[in-house]
Protein backbone atom coordinates (compact mmCIF):
# COMPACT_ATOMS: atom_id res chain seq x y z
CA UNK A 1 0.00 0.00 0.00
CA UNK A 2 2.93 2.57 1.42
CA UNK A 3 4.42 1.85 -2.59
CA UNK A 4 1.19 2.63 -4.53
CA UNK A 5 0.58 5.89 -2.02
CA UNK A 6 4.40 6.54 -3.03
CA UNK A 7 3.91 5.87 -7.11
CA UNK A 8 0.25 7.59 -7.24
CA UNK A 9 1.81 10.96 -5.15
CA UNK A 10 5.22 10.79 -8.02
CA UNK A 11 2.76 10.80 -10.79
CA UNK A 12 0.88 13.48 -9.63
CA UNK A 13 3.66 15.85 -9.01
CA UNK A 14 4.98 14.84 -12.19
CA UNK A 15 2.38 16.05 -14.39
CA UNK A 16 1.79 18.98 -12.12
CA UNK A 17 5.35 20.38 -13.69
CA UNK A 18 5.73 21.73 -17.02
CA UNK A 19 8.11 19.63 -19.37
CA UNK A 20 10.53 22.23 -19.30
CA UNK A 21 11.03 22.56 -16.35
CA UNK A 22 12.07 19.17 -15.44
CA UNK A 23 15.83 20.16 -15.04
CA UNK A 24 14.04 22.41 -11.87
CA UNK A 25 12.60 19.80 -10.47
CA UNK A 26 11.84 20.02 -6.96
CA UNK A 27 14.18 17.89 -4.35
CA UNK A 28 11.50 16.45 -2.73
CA UNK A 29 10.40 14.70 -6.07
CA UNK A 30 13.53 13.33 -6.63
CA UNK A 31 13.97 11.74 -3.01
CA UNK A 32 10.48 10.78 -4.17
CA UNK A 33 11.18 9.01 -6.98
CA UNK A 34 14.54 7.44 -5.85
CA UNK A 35 12.46 6.09 -2.43
CA UNK A 36 9.74 4.26 -5.19
CA UNK A 37 13.11 2.92 -7.30
CA UNK A 38 14.28 1.21 -3.80
CA UNK A 39 11.37 0.05 -2.23
CA UNK A 40 10.27 -1.59 -6.21
CA UNK A 41 13.89 -3.91 -6.09
CA UNK A 42 12.94 -4.79 -2.58
CA UNK A 43 9.70 -6.34 -3.90
CA UNK A 44 10.45 -7.47 -7.19
CA UNK A 45 11.03 -11.14 -7.28
CA UNK A 46 14.82 -12.58 -7.81
CA UNK A 47 15.59 -13.26 -11.30
CA UNK A 48 16.28 -16.46 -12.23
CA UNK A 49 19.61 -17.83 -12.71
CA UNK A 50 21.35 -17.54 -16.22
CA UNK A 51 21.16 -20.90 -17.99
CA UNK A 52 25.04 -21.35 -18.20
CA UNK A 53 24.66 -20.27 -14.07
CA UNK A 54 22.70 -22.53 -13.32
CA UNK A 55 24.41 -25.40 -15.02
CA UNK A 56 22.35 -25.93 -17.65
CA UNK A 57 24.63 -26.35 -20.71
CA UNK A 58 23.80 -27.42 -24.77
CA UNK A 59 24.87 -30.62 -26.03
CA UNK A 60 28.77 -30.86 -26.68
CA UNK A 61 30.33 -29.44 -30.17
CA UNK A 62 30.50 -33.24 -31.02
CA UNK A 63 26.90 -34.33 -30.63
CA UNK A 64 25.48 -30.56 -31.84
CA UNK A 65 27.20 -31.52 -35.09
CA UNK A 66 25.96 -35.11 -35.45
CA UNK A 67 22.15 -33.53 -34.70
CA UNK A 68 23.23 -31.13 -38.06
CA UNK A 69 22.34 -28.42 -35.57
CA UNK A 70 18.77 -28.60 -36.85
CA UNK A 71 17.41 -27.44 -33.01
CA UNK A 72 16.66 -24.03 -31.56
CA UNK A 73 16.62 -23.31 -28.01
CA UNK A 74 13.11 -25.00 -27.72
CA UNK A 75 10.20 -24.20 -25.59
CA UNK A 76 10.79 -24.61 -21.66
CA UNK A 77 7.78 -26.95 -20.45
CA UNK A 78 9.34 -26.79 -17.01
CA UNK A 79 12.29 -25.58 -15.88
CA UNK A 80 15.27 -27.37 -17.13
CA UNK A 81 13.15 -29.25 -19.70
CA UNK A 82 12.49 -28.08 -23.25
CA UNK A 83 10.81 -29.72 -25.75
CA UNK A 84 11.95 -28.60 -29.51
CA UNK A 85 10.77 -30.26 -32.98
CA UNK A 86 11.34 -29.06 -36.92
CA UNK A 87 8.30 -29.58 -39.45
CA UNK A 88 9.92 -29.89 -43.32
CA UNK A 89 7.04 -29.98 -46.32
CA UNK A 90 8.78 -30.54 -49.77
CA UNK A 91 7.70 -30.53 -52.82
CA UNK A 92 10.30 -32.22 -55.60
CA UNK A 93 10.51 -32.20 -59.47
CA UNK A 94 13.30 -34.96 -60.84
CA UNK A 95 14.45 -35.15 -64.57
CA UNK A 96 16.68 -38.43 -65.59
CA UNK A 97 18.24 -38.75 -68.98
CA UNK A 98 19.04 -41.72 -69.23
CA UNK A 99 22.49 -42.82 -71.39
CA UNK A 100 20.47 -46.41 -72.26
CA UNK A 101 17.10 -46.84 -71.91
CA UNK A 102 14.06 -44.32 -71.52
CA UNK A 103 14.21 -40.72 -69.81
CA UNK A 104 12.30 -40.42 -66.72
CA UNK A 105 10.77 -37.62 -64.79
CA UNK A 106 8.39 -37.36 -61.57
CA UNK A 107 7.56 -34.71 -59.35
CA UNK A 108 6.58 -35.37 -55.00
CA UNK A 109 4.88 -33.46 -52.46
CA UNK A 110 5.35 -34.69 -48.95
CA UNK A 111 5.65 -34.13 -45.48
CA UNK A 112 9.06 -34.96 -45.66
CA UNK A 113 10.18 -34.51 -41.82
CA UNK A 114 8.69 -34.28 -38.11
CA UNK A 115 11.02 -34.50 -35.34
CA UNK A 116 10.03 -34.11 -31.78
CA UNK A 117 13.05 -33.36 -29.08
CA UNK A 118 13.15 -33.28 -25.72
CA UNK A 119 16.15 -31.80 -23.55
CA UNK A 120 15.87 -32.17 -19.60
CA UNK A 121 18.52 -30.27 -17.93
CA UNK A 122 17.12 -30.47 -14.62
CA UNK A 123 20.17 -31.73 -12.50
CA UNK A 124 23.91 -30.31 -12.95
CA UNK A 125 26.22 -32.47 -14.67
CA UNK A 126 23.27 -34.78 -16.35
CA UNK A 127 21.98 -33.96 -19.45
CA UNK A 128 19.15 -36.34 -21.09
CA UNK A 129 18.01 -36.10 -24.69
CA UNK A 130 14.88 -38.25 -26.83
CA UNK A 131 14.05 -37.31 -30.60
CA UNK A 132 10.82 -38.94 -32.29
CA UNK A 133 11.65 -38.59 -36.06
CA UNK A 134 8.84 -39.64 -38.68
CA UNK A 135 9.26 -39.57 -42.59
CA UNK A 136 6.89 -39.95 -45.20
CA UNK A 137 7.54 -43.34 -46.75
CA UNK A 138 10.50 -44.49 -44.47
CA UNK A 139 10.16 -44.44 -41.21
CA UNK A 140 6.23 -44.85 -40.39
CA UNK A 141 4.91 -45.02 -38.12
CA UNK A 142 7.33 -43.68 -35.62
CA UNK A 143 10.65 -43.74 -34.66
CA UNK A 144 12.98 -43.44 -31.53
CA UNK A 145 15.88 -41.51 -33.80
CA UNK A 146 17.97 -41.07 -31.18
CA UNK A 147 18.04 -41.03 -27.10
CA UNK A 148 21.04 -40.96 -25.01
CA UNK A 149 22.09 -39.51 -21.59
CA UNK A 150 25.26 -37.50 -20.86
CA UNK A 151 27.49 -36.80 -17.90
CA UNK A 152 29.65 -33.99 -17.77
CA UNK A 153 30.17 -31.13 -20.95
CA UNK A 154 29.94 -28.39 -18.19
CA UNK A 155 32.12 -25.20 -18.69
CA UNK A 156 33.14 -26.65 -15.37
CA UNK A 157 33.32 -30.05 -16.25
CA UNK A 158 34.43 -30.18 -19.69
CA UNK A 159 35.07 -34.04 -20.05
CA UNK A 160 31.78 -36.07 -20.76
CA UNK A 161 30.28 -39.71 -20.83
CA UNK A 162 27.02 -40.36 -23.18
CA UNK A 163 25.49 -43.67 -23.51
CA UNK A 164 22.55 -44.86 -25.64
CA UNK A 165 21.20 -44.54 -29.11
CA UNK A 166 22.98 -41.94 -30.97
CA UNK A 167 24.64 -40.92 -34.19
CA UNK A 168 28.25 -41.44 -33.61
CA UNK A 169 30.68 -38.94 -34.23
CA UNK A 170 31.63 -40.00 -37.87
CA UNK A 171 31.67 -37.26 -40.11
CA UNK A 172 30.19 -33.67 -39.37
CA UNK A 173 27.89 -33.19 -42.78
CA UNK A 174 27.47 -29.44 -42.62
CA UNK A 175 25.33 -28.16 -45.11
CA UNK A 176 23.50 -25.16 -46.00
CA UNK A 177 21.14 -27.32 -48.76
CA UNK A 178 18.10 -29.10 -47.93
CA UNK A 179 19.46 -32.25 -49.98
CA UNK A 180 21.94 -33.94 -47.65
CA UNK A 181 25.26 -34.16 -48.94
CA UNK A 182 26.70 -37.36 -50.41
CA UNK A 183 28.93 -37.76 -47.02
CA UNK A 184 25.75 -38.20 -45.44
CA UNK A 185 24.33 -40.74 -47.41
CA UNK A 186 27.35 -42.40 -47.47
CA UNK A 187 28.45 -42.03 -43.90
CA UNK A 188 26.03 -41.59 -41.17
CA UNK A 189 26.12 -43.73 -38.96
CA UNK A 190 23.33 -44.35 -36.22
CA UNK A 191 23.59 -47.24 -33.42
CA UNK A 192 23.64 -47.97 -29.38
CA UNK A 193 27.18 -46.89 -27.99
CA UNK A 194 28.94 -45.31 -25.51
CA UNK A 195 30.74 -42.21 -25.88
CA UNK A 196 33.82 -40.30 -23.96
CA UNK A 197 34.75 -37.34 -24.35
CA UNK A 198 35.93 -33.88 -23.42
CA UNK A 199 35.14 -30.12 -25.17
CA UNK A 200 36.45 -26.56 -23.85
CA UNK A 201 36.71 -23.19 -26.53
CA UNK A 202 39.51 -25.11 -28.43
CA UNK A 203 39.36 -28.87 -28.71
CA UNK A 204 36.77 -31.31 -29.23
CA UNK A 205 37.63 -35.47 -28.75
CA UNK A 206 35.73 -38.59 -28.48
CA UNK A 207 36.11 -41.79 -28.29
CA UNK A 208 33.31 -44.28 -28.47
CA UNK A 209 32.46 -48.18 -29.06
CA UNK A 210 29.53 -50.19 -29.98
CA UNK A 211 27.93 -53.17 -31.96
CA UNK A 212 27.10 -52.33 -35.45
CA UNK A 213 24.59 -54.02 -37.41
CA UNK A 214 27.17 -55.39 -39.81
CA UNK A 215 28.65 -58.39 -38.63
CA UNK A 216 32.03 -60.34 -39.52
CA UNK A 217 30.84 -63.62 -41.46
CA UNK A 218 31.35 -66.55 -38.79
CA UNK A 219 31.48 -64.72 -35.66
CA UNK A 220 29.41 -64.61 -32.70
CA UNK A 221 27.55 -60.88 -32.34
CA UNK A 222 29.55 -58.64 -29.96
CA UNK A 223 30.98 -55.03 -29.20
CA UNK A 224 33.95 -55.05 -31.93
CA UNK A 225 33.55 -51.56 -33.48
CA UNK A 226 35.40 -48.10 -32.30
CA UNK A 227 35.18 -44.96 -33.50
CA UNK A 228 37.13 -41.65 -32.89
CA UNK A 229 36.69 -37.60 -33.66
CA UNK A 230 38.68 -34.71 -33.10
CA UNK A 231 37.86 -31.30 -33.78
CA UNK A 232 39.97 -28.21 -33.34
CA UNK A 233 38.88 -24.36 -33.35
CA UNK A 234 42.61 -22.62 -33.62
CA UNK A 235 41.54 -19.64 -34.44
CA UNK A 236 38.04 -17.13 -34.55
CA UNK A 237 35.91 -18.83 -37.35
CA UNK A 238 37.84 -21.45 -38.29
CA UNK A 239 37.10 -25.12 -36.95
CA UNK A 240 38.28 -28.59 -38.51
CA UNK A 241 38.77 -32.02 -37.63
CA UNK A 242 38.21 -35.65 -38.57
CA UNK A 243 37.20 -38.72 -37.69
CA UNK A 244 37.44 -42.78 -38.10
CA UNK A 245 35.11 -45.38 -37.79
CA UNK A 246 36.90 -49.49 -37.91
CA UNK A 247 33.56 -50.69 -40.21
CA UNK A 248 32.58 -47.69 -42.58
CA UNK A 249 29.62 -50.30 -44.03
CA UNK A 250 27.70 -49.23 -40.84
CA UNK A 251 27.22 -46.30 -42.49
CA UNK A 252 23.98 -45.83 -43.90
CA UNK A 253 24.71 -46.00 -47.72
CA UNK A 254 25.61 -49.50 -47.39
CA UNK A 255 22.55 -51.22 -45.79
CA UNK A 256 20.84 -52.43 -49.55
CA UNK A 257 24.54 -53.02 -50.85
CA UNK A 258 25.28 -56.00 -47.97
CA UNK A 259 22.23 -58.20 -48.09
CA UNK A 260 23.58 -60.76 -45.58
CA UNK A 261 24.34 -58.13 -43.09
CA UNK A 262 28.05 -59.70 -42.95
CA UNK A 263 31.12 -59.15 -44.70
CA UNK A 264 34.29 -61.06 -44.58
CA UNK A 265 36.84 -58.43 -43.07
CA UNK A 266 36.00 -54.81 -41.78
CA UNK A 267 36.52 -51.58 -44.06
CA UNK A 268 37.68 -48.64 -41.98
CA UNK A 269 36.64 -45.23 -42.99
CA UNK A 270 38.01 -41.78 -42.30
CA UNK A 271 36.98 -38.27 -42.74
CA UNK A 272 38.35 -35.16 -42.66
CA UNK A 273 36.71 -31.21 -42.93
CA UNK A 274 37.02 -27.59 -42.36
CA UNK A 275 34.19 -24.85 -41.70
CA UNK A 276 35.98 -21.68 -42.13
CA UNK A 277 33.18 -18.53 -41.27
CA UNK A 278 34.31 -14.70 -42.42
CA UNK A 279 31.56 -12.24 -41.83
CA UNK A 280 28.95 -13.29 -44.13
CA UNK A 281 30.92 -15.89 -45.99
CA UNK A 282 30.91 -19.68 -45.24
CA UNK A 283 33.46 -22.47 -46.47
CA UNK A 284 32.94 -25.79 -45.65
CA UNK A 285 34.51 -28.74 -46.81
CA UNK A 286 34.21 -32.33 -46.29
CA UNK A 287 35.42 -35.69 -47.41
CA UNK A 288 34.85 -39.07 -46.40
CA UNK A 289 35.78 -42.31 -47.68
CA UNK A 290 37.31 -45.98 -47.26
CA UNK A 291 40.42 -47.19 -46.48
CA UNK A 292 40.32 -49.89 -48.43
CA UNK A 293 38.30 -51.71 -50.98
CA UNK A 294 35.76 -54.48 -49.89
CA UNK A 295 36.09 -58.12 -50.69
CA UNK A 296 34.18 -61.11 -50.55
CA UNK A 297 30.55 -60.05 -49.52
CA UNK A 298 28.56 -62.94 -48.56
CA UNK A 299 25.38 -62.88 -51.27
CA UNK A 300 22.70 -65.68 -50.68
CA UNK A 301 22.37 -65.48 -54.89
CA UNK A 302 26.46 -65.78 -54.93
CA UNK A 303 26.28 -63.21 -57.94
CA UNK A 304 28.54 -60.96 -55.97
CA UNK A 305 27.35 -57.24 -55.22
CA UNK A 306 27.65 -53.60 -56.53
CA UNK A 307 30.22 -53.14 -53.52
CA UNK A 308 32.69 -56.39 -54.48
CA UNK A 309 36.06 -54.65 -55.10
CA UNK A 310 34.98 -50.76 -54.47
CA UNK A 311 36.22 -48.48 -52.60
CA UNK A 312 33.74 -45.70 -51.63
CA UNK A 313 34.16 -42.72 -51.27
CA UNK A 314 32.29 -38.53 -51.36
CA UNK A 315 32.72 -35.62 -50.89
CA UNK A 316 30.83 -32.03 -50.33
CA UNK A 317 32.13 -28.15 -50.75
CA UNK A 318 29.97 -25.63 -50.25
CA UNK A 319 29.98 -21.75 -50.41
CA UNK A 320 27.35 -19.74 -48.05
CA UNK A 321 26.77 -15.81 -48.11
CA UNK A 322 23.92 -14.21 -46.09
CA UNK A 323 23.83 -11.62 -48.46
CA UNK A 324 20.80 -9.31 -46.18
CA UNK A 325 18.84 -9.88 -43.43
CA UNK A 326 17.32 -13.16 -43.12
CA UNK A 327 18.70 -14.19 -46.05
CA UNK A 328 21.46 -16.74 -47.44
CA UNK A 329 22.35 -18.05 -51.03
CA UNK A 330 24.66 -21.17 -50.99
CA UNK A 331 26.38 -23.15 -53.93
CA UNK A 332 27.62 -26.85 -54.04
CA UNK A 333 29.85 -28.79 -55.83
CA UNK A 334 30.42 -32.46 -54.46
CA UNK A 335 31.28 -36.18 -55.96
CA UNK A 336 31.81 -39.67 -54.87
CA UNK A 337 33.51 -42.79 -56.46
CA UNK A 338 32.85 -46.26 -56.49
CA UNK A 339 29.28 -45.34 -54.54
CA UNK A 340 26.65 -47.15 -56.19
CA UNK A 341 23.73 -45.49 -56.81
CA UNK A 342 24.63 -41.92 -56.96
CA UNK A 343 26.40 -39.11 -58.50
CA UNK A 344 29.76 -39.22 -59.07
CA UNK A 345 29.81 -35.26 -59.89
CA UNK A 346 27.08 -32.99 -58.75
CA UNK A 347 26.69 -29.55 -58.20
CA UNK A 348 23.66 -26.68 -57.82
CA UNK A 349 22.69 -23.86 -55.88
CA UNK A 350 20.21 -22.58 -53.24
CA UNK A 351 18.21 -19.83 -51.78
CA UNK A 352 17.05 -19.57 -48.35
CA UNK A 353 14.66 -17.01 -46.92
CA UNK A 354 13.92 -16.44 -43.35
CA UNK A 355 10.36 -15.39 -43.76
CA UNK A 356 9.03 -15.75 -39.97
CA UNK A 357 10.94 -16.56 -36.60
CA UNK A 358 12.17 -19.64 -36.83
CA UNK A 359 10.17 -20.17 -40.83
CA UNK A 360 12.21 -20.66 -43.39
CA UNK A 361 11.55 -21.16 -47.42
CA UNK A 362 13.97 -22.72 -49.28
CA UNK A 363 14.36 -23.55 -53.01
CA UNK A 364 17.39 -25.28 -54.53
CA UNK A 365 18.32 -27.31 -58.06
CA UNK A 366 21.11 -30.17 -58.51
CA UNK A 367 22.51 -31.33 -61.35
CA UNK A 368 23.80 -34.99 -61.10
CA UNK A 369 25.83 -36.86 -63.69
CA UNK A 370 26.55 -40.58 -62.96
CA UNK A 371 29.04 -43.09 -63.45
CA UNK A 372 26.74 -45.02 -66.17
CA UNK A 373 26.38 -41.29 -68.02
CA UNK A 374 23.13 -40.80 -67.26
CA UNK A 375 22.09 -36.68 -65.77
CA UNK A 376 19.51 -35.73 -63.64
CA UNK A 377 17.84 -32.77 -62.73
CA UNK A 378 16.78 -32.25 -59.65
CA UNK A 379 14.56 -29.34 -58.16
CA UNK A 380 13.50 -28.85 -54.45
CA UNK A 381 11.44 -26.35 -52.50
CA UNK A 382 10.65 -26.79 -48.67
CA UNK A 383 8.83 -24.91 -46.05
CA UNK A 384 10.90 -25.67 -42.58
CA UNK A 385 9.45 -24.71 -38.96
CA UNK A 386 11.44 -25.12 -36.03
CA UNK A 387 10.63 -24.63 -32.12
Amino acid sequence: MRIICLIAAAGALTLALPRFGRAQEDPRIRELEERIRVLEERAAPAAAPAAEEAGVKSRPFLAENLLEKKFLEGIELVPGVLLSGLLEVEAEYEALRAEEGEDRKSSDLKLATFELGLDVDAIRYVHAHALLLWEEDETEPVDLDEGFVTLGAEEDFPGYLTAGRLYVPFGVFESHFISDPLTLELGETRESAVLVGYEDDLLGAALGAFRGEVGKAGTDPRVNNLVAALNLAPVEGLTLGGSWITDIAEGAGFSDLIPEGEVEEFVGGVSAYFILELGPLVLNAEYLGALKSFEEIPDPEGKGTELEGKEPKAWNTELTWAFVADWEASARYEGSDEFPGFPENQGGFCLSWGCFPNTTVSAEYLYGEYENGDQRNLTTAQLALEF
